[in-house]
């Protein structure tokens, strides 16, 4: 590994044979060589002024087509429509929202932010609240249903239209900074460490020998 210094990296996303980096300090960077060199790409892009310096801050990514969407610190979604080289507010519906992960369930698009849940029936210009009041992290899709982890886990059996909060021993209980599903069911990172439900989040069981003190922040 070779190390590259451009800040605290919050997410990677994928444009075609391009790759992204999302910071916290130093907004996008590009890169067109499979990760060899990387040029910052922020024209247009939000800039927190925090005295002495200003800062850009990208914490997810999302393509629909050729359309690419980051999630911004407290000044919601933004879209590039040139493989990121400009930046647009694509943010109606989400201003001043801290969005931290998307995910596509349907046809509808989902993100997860500071103030809850965020969907958009027009591939992100426009966004309407379906959960509120939850501190949402991460998204994840299995089939039609989708589930979302943060203050609790929470499951949307209909496109990410209504939500429900699942396993209270979880949701109540534990705060959960990532969750992820795939063909044999759903894992939960929480505070009390991993936990897996193979019935779309009905019933969960503690996954834990050898990470006993962790606290999981994402899954690969």
């Amino acid at each position: 590994w070779t190390r590259i210094e451009f800040g605290d990296v919050q997410g990677f996303g994928f444009l075609g044979s391009t790759i992204f980096a999302g910071t916290f300090i130093k907004g996008v960077f590009r890169s067109d060589d499979n990760g060899t060199t990387w040029v910052a790409s922020n024209t247009g892009l939000p800039r927190q002024i925090t005295p002495p310096t200003t800062s850009v801050s990208v914490l997810g990514f999302t393509t629909i087509g050729q359309k690419l969407l980051v999630g911004t610190l407290y000044d919601g979604v933004y879209a590039s429509m040139d493989t990121g080289r400009t930046w647009h507010p694509s943010n109606r519906g989400t201003e001043g929202t801290v969005v931290n992960s998307f995910a596509m369930v349907g046809q509808n698009l989902l993100t997860g932010s500071t103030l809850g849940i965020f969907m958009s029936r027009d591939t992100g210009s426009t966004w309407t609240s379906v959960l509120s009041g939850r501190r949402i992290f991460s998204l994840a899709v299995s089939g039609s249903t989708a589930f979302a982890s943060g203050d609790g886990i929470f499951r949307s059996t209909d496109n990410g239209s209504t939500w429900t909060p699942i396993s209270p021993t979880i949701a109540t209980l534990y705060s959960s900074n990532a969750v992820v599903a795939n063909r044999s069911g759903v894992f939960a990172g929480t505070t009390a460490g991993v936990y897996f439900s193979s019935d779309a989040g009905n019933t969960w069981m503690a996954k834990n020998n050898g990470i006993a003190k962790a606290v999981p922040t994402a899954f690969l």
